[in-house]
């Protein structure tokens, strides 16, 4: 049931259409399962940090604009989400843009985070709302394992 609401909300998404989400918590292991096999992993993911400070993991499906998200570590905080854009990320830019973005001292073996995170820093200084989306993919970057998982 999951499955079929999700694509049929995929197939009527247009550009700029609320995103709608679909809760997990009521499926077992064994139906999560069939879901994760049936969307597959996409190329994009990525995390969020949360004002309580959990995380939010999200990774894109194979199959455009439906996205899995798990807020914390419990399974009853899984979902589906069909958009463009997951709401968490957007409401995450937002709060970015209104708040500086501190750049630490980067650890040892480090080359190129910092002028990635400037860059990062600098689009979200200019970013207004309705503005188109950039996109810095750090897989296509010289960067190390350390700078990956460099954290401010």
């Amino acid at each position: 049931m999951v499955i079929q609401s999700a694509a049929a909300a995929a197939g009527g998404q247009t550009s700029g259409a609320e995103t709608q989400l679909y809760r997990l918590a009521k499926l077992d292991d064994l139906e999560r399962k069939l879901i994760a096999e049936v969307l597959g992993e996409g190329e994009v993911a990525g995390v969020v940090a949360l004002p309580d400070g959990s995380l939010a993991q999200i990774g894109e499906t194979v199959h455009a604009g439906i996205w899995r998200l798990r807020i914390g570590m419990e399974p009853a905080h899984e979902y589906i989400q069909v958009g463009a854009i997951p709401q968490i990320v957007q409401r995450a830019a937002t709060e970015l843009t209104s708040t500086d973005l501190v750049i630490g001292p980067a650890p040892d073996g480090t080359m190129n985070v910092l002028p990635v995170l400037a860059e990062i820093r600098g689009r979200a200084r200019a970013w207004l709302s309705g503005m188109h989306a950039h996109v810095i993919n750090p897989t296509l970057l010289p960067m190390s394992a350390v700078e990956l998982a460099f954290q401010r």
